[in-house]
């Protein structure tokens, strides 16, 4: 007779194993998720939450798609602004993106402390999408992944300003266990998709081998490297998923 921690752990077996088949069709899916003939804009807070959150989605829409970054601070908390913003553009290199503005403005300072101030951050977005020609805003939701002040900050921006005819996708944040499942948690956000009737996601997904490449971007930003965002970077699901919501 089979007990009950046998049948537990078999079903995690089973369901591992599902996660690995549908890690490596997964491409397929992405495919139906990409945008096309978009100029996109995306608004981050900091240097590496390009890599760290944003990494599947700019894989799969950059082939398609013009895509152009605006880093709303240098990521200057610890004195090192300068470096950190040489090594958003490296990563950027290695994602295949060329143009990136970075904003050095003291008033947006990189603090989870500081609320910015939204009329500044309105501002500087309104001017990046102009100077683009921008169609299409990519940035946090409202608890902004991690719960970062600098990244809620931007999705409360966003939504108050007068933006017609762009359409905006805000990437979706997730419970902590969600969050550290790593590719395990493709099942579950599969399943979700698919319940959600309605048309305003795009699912964004990666193979292993894009995996990789965005793993060479992520340490290019080697003064973050520290061992916790060695863990982070296998164990987040935003190394391998992204959800996007438009808003409307």
């Amino acid at each position: 007779m089979i007990s009950i921690l046998e049948l537990i752990l078999e079903l995690i077996l089973i369901y591992l194993i599902l996660s690995i088949i549908i890690l490596i069709i997964s491409a397929k899916v992405s495919v139906k998720n990409v945008m096309n003939d978009k100029t996109i804009g995306l608004v981050i807070a900091h240097p590496d939450d390009e890599s760290m959150f944003f990494g599947p989605t700019i894989i799969t829409n950059i082939i398609k798609n013009k895509l152009f970054i605006i880093c709303l601070s240098n990521g200057n908390h610890y004195q090192i602004g300068h470096q950190r913003v040489l090594e958003l553009r490296k990563s950027c290199k290695q994602l295949g993106i060329t143009s990136v503005d970075v904003i050095d403005d003291k008033r947006l300072e990189d603090s989870p402390n500081i609320v910015w101030n939204k009329s500044i951050v309105k501002q500087y977005i309104e001017e990046f999408v102009k100077k683009h020609n921008i169609n299409c805003i990519i940035s946090f939701d409202d608890f902004g992944v991690s719960g970062h002040q600098n990244h809620k900050i931007l999705f409360k921006s966003i939504i108050e300003m007068n933006l017609n005819n762009i359409e905006i996708y805000f990437l979706e944040s997730v419970s902590i266990l969600r969050k550290y499942l790593s590719f395990f948690s493709l099942p579950i956000t599969l399943f979700l998709n698919l319940i959600n009737f309605k048309n305003d996601y795009k699912l964004n997904i990666i193979s292993f081998c894009d995996y990789l490449k965005l793993l060479k971007a992520l340490h290019k930003h080697k003064t973050q490297m520290l061992w916790f965002r060695h863990l982070y970077s296998f164990f987040s699901k935003y190394m391998f998923i992204n959800q996007l919501k438009k808003f409307k």
